[in-house]
């Protein structure tokens, strides 16, 4: 398996990694990247639809609208027009 670079990786996704926790991370991502590779293949061209069975879309219908008015007014917090919601990640 050819060696991945865990730091970028931690630096794409705004994770601080250690570098006592870079062996353990690299690690899991190669053993994670192993069981893709262990998934059976097969041959997506002789998949077959069920016709007995189709997929019904629904039709696009116009519905009722909301004004800004309307939705802000049900919201416990408001602010330039905008619903505030609590701050969930810090």
């Amino acid at each position: 398996m050819k060696n991945i670079d865990i730091t970028y990786f931690a630096k794409l996704a705004h994770i601080a990694v250690s570098a006592e926790e870079l062996p353990k991370f690299q690690q899991d991502i190669e053993q994670t990247l192993e069981s893709f590779g262990n998934l059976p293949e097969f041959d997506d061209v002789k998949i077959e639809i069920d016709t007995t069975n189709p997929i019904r879309l629904r039709d696009d219908k116009v519905a009722q609208t909301f004004t800004q008015e309307e939705i802000l007014a049900n919201a416990p917090k408001q602010s330039g027009g905008c619903i505030v919601i609590p701050k969930t990640v810090e």
